[in-house]
C-alpha cells in the first residue's frame, strides 16, 4: 500500500458502494446504535484525530472518513482491528467486497482499502505539525474550568455552537466528465494557496479537504469546525468567494452565483446538500483550534474585498444614519396604521428629515422606521415584502434563539416586540439637539398622526410617545453606567473624516446602505433581491430598549473591588475596556482623559501601540474587546461586523440610591446592512458565547450577558482569576425596523401599486422582481455556455428587461422589440456607447472611460462626423482582399485534403479569418531577419489572450494577462500608426490598407482630426471586433452545417450560400450582446433603470424571437431572411462596419470546404468547450473528419 508522505494530518476516505442501494438508510440506523462502541473502538487507535461515516443515499455508498498521524499501512491495520465488527457488517453488503471476516484476511482487505480508497485533496490542518498526543499536552486557555466539555448544542443544526463540528458537503456536477478539470484548478497553485490561506485565517477550521467521487461525478468538502455552522459557512464563502463560485459552476442545482452577491441562496443549498454523520469521533473533544493555536497566532486575515466607494446621495438618505446628529432629548412613537391607505397618507406627509448638511444647535431630526407588518399593513405588494431578509421578515421575537435573549431576557418580560405586547408597525423618532423646540416638534407629528388615524401606542404617563429618552443632567455623552458613550463608531470610507490616527478596520457605505452599487465588506451587496425602488439608500436597524441595573453595578464593583484588590475605577475598565472617562486601558494605566481610537490588541509583531494578545492589560472578554477585537486573533473574518450606534439614556440618573422601583437604561438604534450577519451576529456569536477568542470559555459579555456570568482577569505571574458577575443588563423590548430613503418612503407614500394609469407599470415592475427572485441566470455557468437560448426564451416570454448580477452588473435586454427599442437611432440619446465623449467624467466601464473613444464606442455628433469617412477608408483597405479572399480560401482547402480529419478552429478559420483581417489592416508579415510572419503573430496572440481577459470566470491571473495583452496591442498599434507618414512627417503615405486611412483621417480629412486615441482604440477594436467575429461565424457555422444535417444540402445547392451565411449569423451570432448605458433614470419594458447604469442588448435572445422569426430554434439554411431583422451585425448607427468584409469571407471560407469534401461530419472526438464569455459564442477546438 503507497505510504503517505506527511507525517501528520492526513487524510483517509473509503468508499464503500452497496449492491443494493436502498440499504443505505438501514445500515446508518445500525451505525447510529453501534455509536458507542465504534467511538470506544476508535480511541484505541492512539493516531486517530476526527473520523466519522457518512451515508449516502443519493449514491448508495457509506463514506468513512478520518484524519490521522503516520503511515497510512498503519492506520489501516489499526482500523480493522478496532472496528472490525462494523466493518464486517458493512463489507457484507458491499459490491465485490474482501474475504470476510476481515481479522482472517487482513491482507485482502488492505488490497480493498487500497482499491475503495478516495482520492482526497488539498488537504489542510490548522495545526498539521502537531500529533493527537501533542494536542492532548496543549495547556488549556487560563480559566477554562470547563474547557474539557464537549460543545453544547443548543438549537437547531445551523445555530447550534459546537466544537469540532462536522461539516460534509455533497456536491454533484452537471457534467461528471468535467470533475478532473475542475480538481486540476482546485490544484493550481495560486488556488490552493488561497485556498489554505482563507481556511487559516478563519481559526475555527480544524481540517479540511475535497474528496472527489469520481464514479459518481460527485464532489466533497469535508471539514471539521468550531462555532455556529450558519456564520461558519458564510464566512467561509466570504473569505473563499472566487473559490466557492468557481467550484459551483460546475454542480447541478447551484445557487445564484457569485456567492458573494447571493449568500442567503448559497445557504440554502449548504442545507440542501448537508450530509448527516452517524456521529463524530474526536481524539479531543472541547479542544477549539484558538485553544490549540494559542493566544499569540497572528491574525492573518486574507485582503478584505475593496471596490471604488461610490458617491452617496445624503438627500435621499434619512438623517442620523451615515452622519450622528447628536440629540440631546429623543422621542420614540409606536404605531399602527389600521387603514393602508390612511397610513400611506401619514408616510407621505411625514416631515422625514435627511443626511443633508450639519445640523444647527436648534435643529430637529424626524426619522421613521417600519416593521416588516407595518409594510403588509400599508398595502406593499407580497412578492415585495418576501423579497425581504429572513431576520427581517421574522423579528426580533422569533429569532430569540439567535440572538440569545433569554433568562431574563425572555421575551414575555418585552413591552414592545414581544409576544404578547402589542403590534407595532412603525417607530417614528423625534431627536431633538439642545436649542430645540420640542414640544413645537412633537406637535407636528402628532397632529398627522391624529389627521390620519394612525393609532399610538401611550407612555405610561399618558403621553402620545411611548419613550423619552435624553442626555443625562450634568453628565451629556454618558450612560448610566457612567462610561463616556460614542466614542467609537465605524469610520466609513467617502462619509466620515479617515485623516485621524485610528487602528480600527474602515467601515464602507455598502455595510450600512442597501443599493446596487454599494459594494459591502464582504464583497457582496445587502441589498439582495429588495426591490431597488423602495430599497436604495434604505438601511435596517434594531430598536431595543435596555434597562441598566446601575445599583447593582455600584454594589458589584465595590465588593469585587474589596475582594480582588483592584480599584472600583480599574475594575469598571476591566469590564467595559476603557476607563470611564473614555481612556483605553489596553494603552493607559490610568484614567488620561485620551478616548483615542489608536491602539490594538494584536501582537508585537503588528503595527500596534501595544501589544496585549493574551489580555493582561485589556481583558479578552471585555466589552470593547469582544464587540471590535480589531485586529486581535478572533473567531472567523472581522470584516464587516460593523454597527452604528444612536441611543440616548432614559430614566434619572442615578445618585447612590433610588427611593422605589427605578428604571433607567438605554434606548438604542443599532443600524446596520444586515440584521443577522451584523447585529444578530456580534450580540450573540462575539458577545454571548464564549468561543470566539482564546481564554473567553464560560464567560459572556458583562453588559449583554443574559444571565449572571464569569469575567476572565489575567493577573501576569498569577495567571487567571475568574470572578462572577451579576446579571448588568436586562433587554424590555425589541423590533427590526427597515429605514427606507427618502425615495423608497415617497414609494411606498404614493401608493404607485394601486394607481389608475401607473398600476399597469407598477404591476409590470413587481412582476420583474418576483421572477428575479424565482429563477436566476448564470452567465458562468457550463449550462448556460453549452446553450444560452433556453435561458433567453424564459426571460423573453417573463421579464424581457432584468437586472444582471455577477461581473456584469447590466440590465439585459432580451426581447425583439426591446432590443431593437435601444438601438433605434431614435434613441441614440438615450441609450448610449459605453465611451467618455458625451461627458467628460470617467464612467463605469474602466480603462475605456480614462481614453478617447474609438468609433464603436462613439456617439453622436463625433460618430456623424467619424463614421462617413470611416466608411470610406474600410471600403478602399477591403477592395483588395474582397478580390482574392475566394483564391485564398481554396489554397487552404487543398492544403489540408489528404487529411482524414481537420481541426477548423486552429487549422482553418484561425488562419483564413485573421488573413483577412491583417491584410486589410496592413499588419507587415513582421521585420527582415524574423520568422514568417513573426509580427502577425503577436498580433494574433495579444488579440485572443484580449478577448480571453473578458471573461469572469476565468482566474483573476488569466485576466489580468488579457489586460496586459490589450496594452501591449495598443502599444503595438500606435506605433504602426506613428510609421503611416512620408518623408515631411505630416500625411500618411500612399497606401490603401487601414491603418494608413486611420492615419489619413488624424491629419486634416475631418474636422477635428482623429487623435491618437481614438486611432488606436479604432484600430483595436476593428481586432476584437473584426476577424475574431468572423473566425466564430466561421466555427459555428460549420459546427451547425453539420450538427443540423445541413451540409449535403449546401453541398447540393451552392447557390444557397448567402441565404445560409444569415442563417448562421441568426441562429448562434458571434457577438451575442452588447453595451449601451443610460446617463439619466429609463423606463424600458415596465423596468426602471437607474441613472448611469449599464444595459446590455443581447443579440442571441433577439434573434430567436418567436414574434419575429418563425420556428426560431430550427437551423434551416433556406430560411428567407430580412438583414434589418438579424442582430448578427449590430443595428442602426453602430451597424458593423466590416459587415461586408465578414459575409464575403465566411460564405468563401464555408463554401469552399463544402465543395472540397462533401462528406464532411463531426468528429466522435476530441471537440472542445464553448468560450466561456457570455459577449461572444463560438468553439474553443471543433474537428471534423474530412472523409
Amino acid at each position: 500500500m503507497a505510504q503517505d508522505v506527511a507525517q501528520h494530518c492526513n487524510a483517509f476516505s473509503l468508499a464503500l458502494t452497496l449492491a443494493d442501494p436502498t440499504k443505505v438508510s438501514q445500515l446508518r440506523a445500525l451505525l447510529a446504535l453501534q455509536r458507542d462502541a465504534i467511538n470506544a473502538g476508535l480511541s484505541t487507535i492512539r493516531s486517530l484525530h476526527y473520523a466519522r461515516f457518512l451515508p449516502l443515499e443519493a449514491l448508495g455508498q457509506i463514506l468513512f472518513v478520518a484524519e490521522y498521524d503516520g503511515p497510512s499501512d498503519t492506520f489501516v491495520e489499526e482500523l480493522a482491528r478496532a472496528l472490525k465488527a462494523p466493518l464486517n457488517m458493512l463489507l457484507h453488503e458491499v459490491k465485490a467486497g474482501p474475504p470476510l471476516p476481515i481479522e482472517l484476511h487482513p491482507e485482502d482487505f488492505k488490497a480493498y482499502v487500497e482499491k475503495a480508497r478516495g482520492l482526497d485533496t488539498s488537504p489542510f490542518g490548522a495545526y498539521e505539525e502537531k500529533t493527537v498526543q501533542q494536542v492532548l499536552d496543549t495547556e488549556p486557555p487560563p480559566c477554562a474550568g470547563d474547557a474539557g466539555r464537549a460543545a453544547s448544542r443548543v438549537g437547531d443544526e445551523a445555530t447550534a455552537s459546537r466544537i469540532a463540528g462536522p461539516f460534509s458537503l455533497l456536491m454533484r456536477l452537471e457534467d461528471p466528465h468535467k470533475l478532473p478539470e475542475l480538481l486540476s484548478r482546485l490544484a493550481d497553485p495560486y488556488t490552493k494557496g488561497r485556498i489554505d490561506a482563507a481556511l487559516r485565517s478563519l481559526d475555527y477550521v480544524h481540517y479540511a479537504r475535497f474528496l472527489p467521487l469520481i464514479d459518481r461525478g460527485a464532489l466533497m468538502i469535508i471539514t471539521e469546525f468550531d462555532g455556529i455552522m450558519r456564520d461558519y459557512v458564510m464566512d467561509f464563502a466570504a473569505a473563499l468567494d472566487r473559490e466557492f463560485s468557481l467550484i459551483l459552476a460546475y454542480m447541478k442545482g447551484r445557487p445564484m452565483l457569485p456567492v458573494s452577491e447571493y449568500p442567503a441562496e448559497f445557504w440554502d443549498y449548504v442545507s440542501a446538500n448537508l450530509v448527516e454523520d452517524t456521529g463524530l469521533y474526536s481524539a479531543y473533544p472541547g479542544k477549539t483550534v484558538l485553544d490549540i493555536v494559542g493566544a499569540d497566532k497572528p491574525k492573518n486575515a486574507p485582503d478584505q474585498p475593496r471596490g471604488p466607494a461610490p458617491a452617496v446621495d445624503q438627500t435621499d438618505v434619512q438623517g442620523n444614519v451615515l452622519r450622528g446628529f447628536r440629540p440631546s432629548k429623543a422621542f420614540h412613537y409606536y404605531l399602527t396604521f389600521p387603514d393602508a391607505s390612511k397610513g400611506r397618507a401619514f408616510v407621505s406627509k411625514f416631515p422625514v428629515t435627511s443626511g443633508q448638511g450639519k445640523p444647527s444647535n436648534d435643529s430637529v431630526c424626524f426619522n421613521i422606521g417600519f416593521t416588516h407588518a407595518g409594510l403588509a399593513n400599508l398595502g406593499v405588494p407580497q412578492p415585495i415584502l418576501g423579497a425581504f431578509p429572513e431576520a427581517f421578515r421574522a423579528g426580533p421575537a422569533a429569532r430569540a434563539e439567535r440572538t440569545g435573549d433569554a433568562g431574563d431576557d425572555a421575551l414575555g418580560n418585552w413591552s414592545v416586540g414581544g409576544p404578547t405586547s402589542p403590534a407595532v408597525h412603525a417607530v417614528v423618532s423625534v431627536l431633538c439637539r439642545p436649542g430645540a423646540d420640542d414640544a413645537a416638534a412633537r406637535q407636528q407629528v402628532e397632529a398627522l398622526i391624529v389627521a390620519y388615524g394612525v393609532q399610538p401606542q401611550l407612555c405610561a404617563s399618558g403621553q402620545v410617545y411611548a419613550i423619552k429618552a435624553e442626555t443625562l443632567a450634568g453628565a451629556a455623552d454618558t450612560i448610566h453606567f457612567g462610561y463616556r458613550d460614542g466614542i467609537s463608531q465605524p469610520r466609513i470610507e467617502g462619509i466620515t473624516d479617515l485623516t485621524g490616527r485610528d487602528q480600527k478596520a474602515n467601515a464602507v457605505a455598502g455595510d450600512f446602505l442597501l443599493g446596487h452599487d454599494y459594494l459591502n465588506s464582504r464583497g457582496g451587496r445587502y441589498i439582495g433581491k429588495l426591490f431597488e425602488p423602495l430599497a436604495r439608500n434604505g438601511t435596517y436597524a434594531a430598536f431595543r430598549i435596555i434597562e441598566q441595573k446601575v445599583a447593582e453595578f455600584e454594589h458589584w464593583l465595590e465588593v469585587t473591588a474589596q475582594a480582588s484588590g483592584l480599584t472600583t475605577e480599574v475594575l469598571a475598565a476591566k469590564l467595559m475596556g476603557r476607563f470611564r472617562d473614555g481612556t483605553p486601558i489596553a494603552k493607559y494605566d490610568t484614567p488620561a482623559s485620551d478616548p483615542t481610537d489608536d491602539f490594538d490588541y494584536a501582537g508585537p509583531d503588528e503595527k500596534s501601540t501595544a501589544g496585549d494578545p493574551n489580555g493582561l492589560r485589556c481583558p479578552i472578554g471585555a466589552h470593547i474587546r469582544r464587540f471590535n477585537p480589531r485586529s486581535g486573533l478572533v473567531l472567523g473574518l472581522p470584516w464587516g461586523r460593523h454597527l452604528i450606534r444612536r441611543g440616548l439614556p432614559f430614566g434619572p440618573r442615578y445618585v447612590g440610591k433610588d427611593e422605589g422601583s427605578v428604571q433607567r437604561g438605554l434606548v438604542g438604534m443599532f443600524i446596520c446592512g444586515d440584521l443577522e450577519a451584523q447585529f444578530e451576529f456580534l450580540l450573540n456569536v462575539w458577545g454571548r458565547r464564549d468561543l470566539s477568542a482564546y481564554g473567553l470559555r464560560g464567560t459572556q459579555d458583562p453588559f449583554t450577558a443574559h444571565a449572571p456570568t464569569r469575567f476572565h482577569l489575567m493577573d501576569g505571574d498569577k495567571g487567571c482569576r475568574s470572578i462572577p458577575v451579576d446579571r448588568l443588563t436586562r433587554t424590555l423590548g425589541s423590533l427590526y425596523l427597515f429605514m427606507p430613503g427618502i425615495k423608497g418612503l415617497a414609494w411606498i407614500g404614493s401608493g404607485i401599486w394601486l394607481q389608475g394609469e401607473n398600476a399597469a407599470l407598477a404591476q409590470r415592475m413587481m412582476a420583474v422582481a418576483t421572477r428575479a427572485q424565482e429563477r436566476g441566470l448564470d452567465p458562468t455557468s457550463p449550462a448556460f455556455r453549452n446553450d444560452p437560448y433556453p435561458s433567453y426564451a424564459n426571460r423573453r416570454k417573463g421579464s424581457p428587461v432584468e437586472k444582471m448580477g455577477f461581473e456584469q452588473n447590466s440590465y439585459w435586454v432580451f426581447s425583439h422589440d426591446l432590443v431593437t427599442k435601444v438601438c433605434d437611432p431614435a434613441n441614440q440619446n438615450v441609450f448610449l456607447k459605453p465611451g467618455r465623449n458625451r461627458l467628460h467624467t470617467p464612467r463605469p466601464f474602466g480603462i475605456s472611460a480614462e481614453t478617447d473613444d474609438g468609433l464603436f464606442f462613439m456617439d453622436p455628433p463625433r460618430h456623424t462626423v467619424v463614421r462617413p469617412a470611416m466608411d470610406e477608408v474600410f471600403a478602399t483597405a477591403i477592395g483588395p482582399v474582397l478580390k482574392s479572399v475566394q483564391a485564398q480560401a481554396d489554397a487552404l482547402v487543398d492544403s489540408v485534403a489528404g487529411l482524414p480529419r481537420l481541426e477548423i478552429v486552429k487549422g482553418y478559420a484561425g488562419r483564413i479569418a485573421p488573413w483577412a483581417f491583417m491584410e486589410a489592416m496592413g499588419i507587415p508579415p513582421g521585420p527582415e531577419g524574423a520568422p514568417p510572419d513573426m509580427e502577425r503573430f503577436m498580433v494574433e496572440a495579444w488579440t485572443r489572450a484580449m478577448l480571453s481577459g473578458r471573461s469572469p470566470s476565468l482566474p483573476a491571473e488569466l485576466r489580468v494577462a488579457g489586460g496586459t495583452s490589450g496594452l501591449a496591442l495598443h502599444s503595438y498599434l500606435a506605433a504602426l500608426a506613428r510609421e503611416q507618414v512620408g518623408t515631411d512627417n505630416t500625411c500618411p503615405m500612399a497606401s490603401t490598407h487601414l491603418m494608413s486611412g486611420l492615419r489619413k483621417l488624424s491629419c486634416s480629412e475631418i474636422a477635428p482630426p482623429l487623435n491618437a486615441d481614438e486611432v488606436v482604440n479604432t484600430a483595436s477594436h476593428f481586432a476584437l471586433g473584426g476577424y475574431l467575429s468572423t473566425e466564430f461565424l466561421i466555427i459555428t457555422g460549420i459546427y451547425n452545417l453539420l450538427k443540423h444535417d445541413q451540409w449535403t444540402r449546401l453541398h447540393d445547392e451552392p447557390a444557397l450560400i448567402g441565404k445560409a451565411v444569415w442563417e448562421m449569423l441568426r441562429y448562434d451570432a458571434p457577438f451575442q450582446m452588447a453595451d449601451r448605458w443610460v446617463e439619466a433614470e429609463t423606463e424600458l419594458g415596465g423596468v426602471t433603470i437607474p441613472p448611469r447604469s449599464k444595459v446590455t442588448v443581447v443579440y442571441g435572445s433577439a434573434n430567436r424571437d418567436p414574434a419575429i422569426f418563425t420556428d426560431p430554434d430550427r437551423f434551416d439554411i433556406t430560411r428567407d431572411f430580412d438583414a434589418k431583422a438579424i442582430y448578427g451585425f449590430g443595428h442602426g448607427i453602430h451597424r458593423c462596419i466590416g459587415e461586408r468584409l465578414a459575409l464575403v469571407v465566411a460564405s468563401a471560407a464555408i463554401g469552399a470546404l463544402v465543395r472540397k469534401f462533401p462528406n464532411a461530419r463531426l468528429s466522435s472526438k476530441d471537440q472542445g468547450e464553448w468560450l466561456p464569455d457570455p459577449y461572444f459564442r463560438s468553439l474553443t477546438k471543433l474537428t471534423i473528419d474530412l472523409t
